[in-house]
Parts: C-alpha cells; sequence; structure tokens
C-alpha cells in the first residue's frame, strides 16, 4: 500500500502554456493574465473564480441549462454543504450524514486506485509524480487527495457550483497546485500526450458520445498512460440500464420537476461495450473489482429473487490504450 507523498513538485509540469483551443486545437495566446485567445477562431476563454472557462460558444446555452437543472437537484438532495471539513474528508468520511453508503463505496474505489492503480504508474514515471486529469471532478475531493500524495492535478467539470462543483475547491485550503478547467469531455483544451492518467470519478456516464471521449483521452494521454474509470454503473444487461435510466428520470420529475435531460448522456456501461471498444478503439481493459462488504455482494442474488432487475455493479475499470 502507498500512501506517503512523493516530493514536492517544486515547477508545475503543467501550465496554461500548455492549453490549446478545444475547437482548432490551435495554441492560445494570453491577452492578460485572466483571458486566453485562439488567433485562429477569434475565440476567447477566461479565467473566472479561479476556473478557465473552455465551453463553446455555440455549446453554452446547453451547458448552463444541464448545469442548473443538475445544481438544483444536487442542492435539494443535501449535497452542497458549503463546510470546509465536509471535502477534506471525503471519500473517507461523510460529516453531513446524508449519504454515508455512498460515500462507503466510493471511498473503497478510491483506495483501490490509490493503491493498486496509481503505484504501478508512479513506477512507469521513474518515480516521480504524476500530472493527472480528474475529469468530471465534482467537488474536488479526489483532486485534493491526490494533492496531498504529491501529483499535479487538472481538475475538469462542467459544473462550478461554489457548493458541489469545482468552485468547492476553494474551501478545502489546500495550495494552489490544482488547475481547474470548466471543459467537455469531448473537447479538452489540454496538448496531445500531457497527461499521465485520466480518471472518470463516477462521472464517465455523463458523456454523451462515449467513443468520442475516448478518443480524446487517448489524444492528451501519454503512451504510457491510463484510463482510468471508477463508480460509472455497470450491467450485463441492457435493459436494465435502461429500467435504471428510467426509473431516474420519472424520480427527478416527481421529486423536482425536471427530467435534468438537456443532455443526452449514456447514463450507464454495459460490459458489451468495453469488448467492442476493444475491438474498434484498441484499447486494453483490465477490470478490478473492489469488495464493498457482504450486502452489497449479495444485491445480485436478492434482486433476482425478488424479481427485480440487474442491480449496477462499480467496478473499476482500466484502460491501456494501444498505440
Amino acid at each position: 500500500m502507498i500512501t506517503k507523498a512523493l516530493p514536492e513538485i517544486q515547477n508545475l509540469k503543467f501550465k496554461i502554456q500548455n492549453f490549446i483551443c478545444p475547437q482548432c486545437h490551435g495554441q492560445l495566446q494570453a491577452k492578460n493574465n485572466d483571458i486566453l485567445t485562439c488567433p485562429g477562431d477569434f475565440l476567447e476563454f477566461p479565467l473566472q473564480d479561479d476556473i478557465w472557462r473552455f465551453i463553446l460558444p455555440r455549446q453554452q446555452d446547453r451547458i448552463n441549462a444541464f448545469c442548473g437543472d443538475y445544481t438544483k437537484i444536487r442542492h435539494q438532495e443535501g449535497r452542497a454543504i458549503g463546510l470546509a471539513d465536509f471535502y477534506r474528508n471525503l471519500p473517507f468520511k461523510d460529516t453531513s450524514g446524508n449519504y454515508k453508503d455512498e460515500w462507503a463505496v466510493r471511498r473503497q474505489s478510491f483506495v483501490y486506485c490509490r493503491d493498486r492503480v496509481i503505484p504501478a504508474l508512479i513506477q512507469k514515471n521513474q518515480n516521480q509524480p504524476l500530472a493527472i486529469l480528474d475529469a468530471g471532478c465534482g467537488n474536488g475531493w479526489l483532486s485534493y487527495q491526490l494533492t496531498l500524495l504529491g501529483h499535479q492535478l487538472i481538475a475538469s467539470d462542467l459544473s462550478c457550483d461554489p457548493a458541489d462543483g469545482m468552485g468547492a475547491l476553494n474551501l478545502y485550503g489546500a495550495d494552489q497546485k490544482i488547475i481547474k478547467i470548466q471543459a467537455e469531455f469531448e473537447r479538452w483544451p489540454l496538448c496531445n500526450q500531457s497527461v499521465d492518467a485520466i480518471i472518470f470519478n463516477a462521472s464517465f456516464h455523463y458523456t454523451e458520445n462515449p467513443v468520442k471521449t475516448l478518443i480524446e483521452a487517448g489524444r492528451v494521454l501519454k503512451n504510457e498512460g491510463r484510463i482510468i474509470i471508477m463508480d460509472t454503473p455497470i450491467y450485463h444487461d441492457l435493459f436494465s440500464g435502461q429500467a435504471m435510466i428510467e426509473e431516474r428520470r420519472r424520480s427527478f420529475i416527481k421529486q423536482f420537476g425536471i427530467a435534468s435531460d438537456h443532455r443526452k448522456s449514456i447514463g450507464f456501461l454495459t460490459f458489451g461495450l468495453f469488448k467492442k471498444w476493444e475491438r474498434e478503439l484498441n484499447i486494453e481493459w483490465k477490470i478490478i473489482k473492489p469488495y464493498y462488504g457482504i450486502k452489497w455482494h449479495s444485491r445480485p442474488l436478492i434482486a433476482r429473487l425478488r424479481g427485480r432487475r440487474e442491480p449496477a455493479k462499480f467496478h473499476l475499470l482500466v484502460g491501456t490504450i494501444k498505440r
């Protein structure tokens, strides 16, 4: 088990000079300390609340609508706590008490990632700190925990909410080695082969186009890099996943009066998809199965006995792109 922090990063390996235009991939220029510009597309990307905003103008209205619904639901669910101790204790302890079972699962996923996946990448990187993209970082707990181990984090999300999105990173009290970018999975403003790992932190199911997302991941990953998918629902049976989506949609409408479907996210994965991506995208997947306790382990059997749909699995998926 490796929990000891690596030597402190003296000079950040990833700087704003590594940013490129998410539309044309051209090199950006600094108009001033708070605005980057693309001379080819005449686009500007501002720094607001310590977050670089890289949403393209044609996507802005749709992203704003999605974030509005998403934030409304999350706040009403009691997830936007706004207290520094709450965020710093995640995923090991839910001090709010609102979602203890959920955080118990996420804690175990993180421990397996930290102790079984990250060390191998460190070794490949000559025992040096890693540049890691936290894709769909939410309130930033994963980025924070990995910076404590000495790594360089680029936190990315659509939500900039100060209590449940990237804005919450300002509450941790951590030093500002975490670079924060608002960007879509299919359009990261990052140079080719610029990060050692991309961790989709309970977020891959929010992509609208998984193939484009994986191709984009391959573009920004270094040759020895890894795609890590954690805490995304996975099913053997396609219809069970579709039933889960419909159940959630009805629940949202009943509780919050909205379906939250401005973005047509895939919502879940199937094991068949991974086999397909292995063939079509040349990605080799390793599946790690964290143990979440006997109650969790018994869920498939109980579901069959009660005639219910297949419950989701939350395996840790580690992808290697064969170049």
